[in-house]
């Protein structure tokens, strides 16, 4: 009876996903972290939510409530009642005609003007609660999370403001798509020129150098760091210049992960390599999966080439790194030069 599935295993196409596509991750989890984190703080800090315009509390439960709840994906609104969630302008003054930054530990106003005016965030009218309990006790009913927020006495709706649009989730929609894009056509360029159940060999080696530097792989890397780096670089200049908040520590690491992630794909676009990947000898030659993995293709050729170039000086050197990134015809590796090709 034929077997209906082949028993072999896929080792070329798992490299290519694991160690080729590596960088293609760090760059998704990067643009993710930071667009999630945008929007979980503007679900929490209101809609023009920045500590340098507001002042915000909120209790453990509708933190964890709102983690939990909103989605980039489906932009689905959640309840959070039950939990304290409230914000007020800093340059909102009570009864007193005290401010938040004057109040002994930045208080809301309901519990310094004790039985205050609070905003009904269903209907916008305003409703008389007696005493800071009741007070309290309105804010943990009326937390729909995030449709409304409350900013300088005003109840804003987000469905009407420019947050309202979510640009969060869009843009973290128009990033995905993007780099899903970049994973398939590179997938499918790996399964039409070299197959799925390819052996971790010479040819597919050849295929990943010139997939990496080639001119379509390398503008689609281009295009692809250029729309994330915009909207990095327009949410970092919004706030810094609107709500006078410069970027955070995690800002700039996620921002300096999508650059080294794309620095990582975006190799040299020189039309020729040190070792002759283009030699037929070269496509029987068998790597390492190890080591190939853990340095990625363009990197071990360059580090084979090297000590092919002393090994006239220091044999021991190619002894070394050929047993190390080949399991099985370092004889057949060549070197490029510009007349001929010199066997090492």
């Amino acid at each position: 009876m034929p077997r209906l599935v082949s028993t072999r295993v896929p080792t070329a196409w798992i490299h290519f996903l694991v160690a080729e596509l590596r960088p293609l991750y760090a760059l998704w989890y990067a643009v993710y972290s930071f667009f999630k984190r945008g929007e979980l703080e503007v679900s929490l800090y209101g809609v023009f939510g920045v500590p340098a315009t507001n002042e915000c509390w909120f209790s453990l439960g509708y933190y964890d409530c709102a983690k939990r709840c909103y989605d980039m994906w489906d932009f689905t609104r959640c309840d959070c009642s039950g939990h304290l969630h409230y914000c007020q302008g800093r340059d909102r003054a009570d009864s007193l005609n005290r401010t938040i930054n004057s109040h002994p530990g930045a208080l809301p106003n309901f519990v310094t003007d004790d039985g205050m005016w609070v905003e009904d965030a269903k209907s916008g009218d305003r409703n008389w609660l007696n005493g800071t309990a009741a007070a309290f006790e309105y804010l943990t009913q009326a937390s729909v999370f995030p449709q409304y927020f409350h900013h300088d006495s005003d109840i804003i709706d987000r469905t009407f403001s420019i947050v309202g649009m979510h640009w969060y989730p869009w843009y973290n929609y128009v990033s995905f798509s993007l780099i899903l894009t970049t994973f398939i056509i590179a997938n499918s360029m790996f399964l039409t020129a070299v197959g799925p159940f390819a052996n971790l060999d010479g040819k597919y080696v050849r295929f990943c150098l010139k997939l990496e530097h080639g001119r379509l792989f390398r503008r689609m890397v281009i295009f692809l760091f250029c729309v994330c780096m915009f909207g990095f670089v327009f949410f970092i200049v919004s706030y810094w210049f609107y709500y006078y908040r410069p970027p955070s520590p995690d800002l700039l690491l996620e921002l300096m992960l999508v650059i080294t992630s794309c620095r990582a794909m975006l190799l040299t676009d020189s039309p020729g390599f040190l070792i002759d990947v283009e030699d037929d000898a070269f496509g029987d030659v068998r790597f390492n999966l190890g080591a190939l993995s853990f340095h990625g293709c363009d990197e071990s050729l360059t580090d084979l080439a090297t000590a092919m170039m002393r090994r006239e000086s220091e044999p021991k050197v190619w002894d070394v790194k050929s047993e190390k990134y080949v399991r099985e015809g370092a004889e057949r590796i060549k070197l490029s030069h510009d007349k001929g090709k010199v066997s090492a």
